[in-house]
């Protein structure tokens, strides 16, 4: 819940909460006097708001657009100068699947449709036969890899970036649609002076190393692993799967360590990645108790950056 009840405004993630008339949370019918400004909705806590607005923006990357150009486009403007000449740069992308084909095949088309000199690596997470015929029938337009089960998100993305060879490697969510000039845009701004990692979207971690608030720039704990960009020699390796297990929290904890040897993380605001969001998350929730996964990730998480979270 929003602990200081004395405020009258907080700001919150694209819009502004303010004190209202009670009324009911637009998620989950909590009373609230809390209300966000641009929803026009009650919201009870950061989490449900943070729900409202997924919902609010999910499958319509047109309004995604449309409020990134409107509210930031002097800094948009700075973002993507110059950034056509680095469309022809070498470059690895890394997609894992696991079913939701009409995504992946989404995903994949934007892709191949604006994307230069690349190699796609693909990671089929054990998907049913739709989704396996249908990434077999793409043949040598991909480099594909497939287990009959479902490994998660840390390591096919390590085994994947261990065949990279491009100078650049970009991870990507298959429920994610691409727009001409999503990579350059990417490199360009890595190019620039300390950069370790650019990508879509930002999060920033809380006492319990739980991401509560995603934002755009520098202020930002990790880039969000449905789309990253970092040089190939960054690392060695990728993910750590000695102490993280299958997913969550691997983005940011990569992230730390980038920043941990000096380089910055910095998230556009420039909107040429739609995401739609828990796709595939969601489907795997259904099968499989990620609850002590969770836990344990975040309770690394929370020890291995404690001088950073201590304070928050």
């Amino acid at each position: 819940m929003f602990l200081d009840q004395n405020l009258e405004e907080l700001d919150f993630g694209k819009s502004k909460v303010k004190r209202d008339d009670f009324g009911n949370c637009g998620l989950c019918g909590c009373i609230t006097r809390w209300k966000d400004v641009k929803l026009n909705k009650n919201i009870c806590s950061e989490e449900c708001g943070s729900q409202l607005w997924s919902q609010e923006f999910s499958d319509k990357p047109e309004l995604v657009r449309e409020y990134n150009y409107r509210e930031y486009t002097d800094v948009i403007e700075n973002e993507v100068r110059g950034y056509s000449v680095f469309s022809n740069v070498s470059k690895d992308i890394l997609i894992v699947v696991h079913n939701q084909l009409d995504y992946v095949k989404q995903c994949i088309e934007s892709v191949q449709a604006v994307t230069q000199n690349y190699t796609l690596h693909v990671w089929d997470n054990g998907s049913d036969v739709e989704t396996k015929n249908y990434l077999l029938s793409l043949g040598n337009k991909i480099n594909l890899t497939r287990t009959e089960e479902n490994l998660g998100f840390i390591i096919p993305n390590n085994r994947m970036f261990e065949k990279a060879r491009g100078e650049y490697t970009i991870l990507l969510n298959s429920d994610t649609i691409v727009s001409e000039g999503w990579d350059s845009v990417m490199i360009s701004y890595l190019r620039r002076p300390n950069m370790g990692v650019v990508g879509y979207l930002g999060g920033v971690l809380n006492s319990e190393a739980v991401g509560d608030r995603a934002k755009y720039g520098y202020d930002i704990d990790y880039v969000m692993g449905w789309c990253m960009c970092f040089k190939r020699d960054l690392f060695e390796t990728l993910f750590d799967e000695k102490n993280l297990e299958f997913a969550y929290c691997e983005d940011a904890d990569f992230c730390l360590r980038v920043k941990e040897n000096g380089l910055k993380c910095y998230a556009l605001h420039t909107p040429l990645v739609h995401h739609f969001g828990n796709k595939t998350a969601n489907q795997v929730a259904q099968k499989r108790d990620i609850t002590e996964t969770f836990k344990k990730n975040h309770f690394y998480m929370k020890t291995r950056w404690s001088h950073i979270l201590e304070n928050r």
